[in-house]
């Protein structure tokens, strides 16, 4: 059933389950295919490691999750994101390069080809440039949007843009002193056409939580609004985190730790046209 105003669990036992989501579930433009990151333990180390799965709808049901073929145990394969036309999905992963280096998280990317996902290469320079970590998200022009606690910047973490420049990615670009402040800001969803930014802050006095979901608009002149709290009931008394809205615009996912653990919620996205409207843009 398509959730309301409050947000609910997604998938009870089959996305949201016992183990930790360590991401949100993505879905492809047409709906027919999933994503998402999962711990799985790791038997007498008292350890987890990532791993990402995947469902397909087929015959009107979806498929039992299973091991996405492109993702590597214990590299630290983690959130997807697909590319708003469905051509290529991006993830994150700690695997080394073509010559066996491994320089920590760092984006890849797979084009969608008629025999299935091509091989994973790493995208070369632009984001993975700086140190990231945890979600990024990218624009229907190819900007990859992600958060970096590199020195040099307003906080702890910022959020940055790498801009897809003639089939190369630039150098990222802070956003600047609206959306980034003396705070950690982390994990940002960008609309596919840029008008605005949702992003988990964390450390601020008027917070509902811990990590708290934000959100910002364009203005007609294309800057930045001044971030707005989201606000109950998206936020609560714990963390919430890695927020994606779905390519149609309908529903907004995030992972909450209100319920104890870290599970997936969805909720009807007219949330973000009020927030829209109430801020006048």
């Amino acid at each position: 059933q398509p959730p309301g105003a409050e947000p609910e669990v997604f998938a009870l036992d089959i996305v949201a389950s016992h183990q930790f989501e360590h991401g949100t579930v993505v879905f492809s433009p047409d709906g027919t295919e999933a994503h998402w990151g999962t711990s799985l333990p790791v038997a007498d180390s008292g350890y987890s490691y990532g791993m990402l799965v995947t469902s397909k709808l087929e015959g009107g049901r979806w498929t039992p999750p299973t091991p996405a073929s492109f993702s590597l145990p214990r590299q630290g394969d983690d959130v997807p994101f697909f590319a708003p036309d469905g051509s290529k999905l991006f993830f994150l992963s700690s695997r080394p390069d073509a010559e066996g280096r491994s320089g920590g998280e760092r984006i890849w990317w797979m084009d969608r080809t008629e025999q299935g996902w091509s091989e994973p290469p790493l995208i070369d320079g632009g984001p993975n440039t700086k140190e990231m970590h945890w979600q990024f998200s990218v624009a229907a022009n190819g900007s990859i949007y992600f958060n970096s606690g590199d020195p040099g910047g307003h906080g702890r973490g910022d959020i940055y843009v790498s801009r897809l420049v003639e089939g190369r990615y630039a150098t990222p670009e802070n956003l600047g002193g609206v959306i980034n402040s003396e705070y950690d800001e982390e994990q940002p969803f960008i609309a596919p056409d840029e008008s605005y930014i949702i992003f988990g802050r964390y450390g601020t006095p008027d917070a509902v939580g811990g990590v708290d979901l934000y959100i910002s608009f364009r203005d007609s002149e294309g800057n930045w609004t001044e971030p707005v709290n989201m606000g109950e009931p998206i936020n609560s008394r714990s963390h919430e985190i890695c927020p994606i809205v779905t390519h149609e615009g309908e529903y907004l996912f995030f992972n909450s730790f209100r319920s104890g653990n870290a599970d997936n919620y969805w909720m009807d996205a007219n949330v973000i046209d009020e927030l829209r409207n109430r801020s006048g843009r």
